[in-house]
């Protein structure tokens, strides 16, 4: 049985150019994350909103350089996968399935956005009356 594991990863290993170089990329990924760290801890001590924007638009432009990779051939998902979610897998599970869940996962982030924009206008609201308070005990 262990025979048969080793030559069934031996020879996946064969298959795949250039994995014997992997940790090459690894530490490469590790430096980075590293050296954005190193960038970004100071930035957040200092200004905390603009941190959380430099984040999102890195979040935003990660999704978007995914998505080219995706187009171009390169598997991005899980296992080489050509989709970069499990759930989004065509292949396996056939689109009527894959069109649901995009349904629910769209009606469940619209849903939060209006949670999101409701708690923004109660807090809002809540800074109004503050500053109407402040105005009438200083006039």
């Amino acid at each position: 049985m262990q025979q048969a594991s080793v030559s069934k990863q031996s020879s996946y290993a064969a298959r795949r150019p250039g994995s014997r170089l992997a940790w090459i990329g690894k530490a490469f990924l590790v430096a980075l994350a590293v050296g954005v760290l190193a960038l970004l801890v100071p930035n957040a001590i200092k200004t905390p909103s603009l941190f959380i924007q430099i984040i999102l638009s890195g979040l935003q432009l990660g999704f978007v350089y995914a998505m080219i990779a995706a187009r171009i051939g390169g598997g991005i998902g899980y296992g080489g996968s050509r989709y970069p979610y499990p759930f989004m897998d065509v292949d396996q599970l056939g689109w009527g399935t894959v069109l649901l869940t995009i349904l629910y996962l769209t009606a469940f982030f619209l849903a939060l956005g209006y949670v999101w924009v409701s708690i923004d206008k109660g807090l809002a609201k809540v800074a109004r009356r503050g500053t109407k308070a402040k105005s009438k005990q200083a006039g």
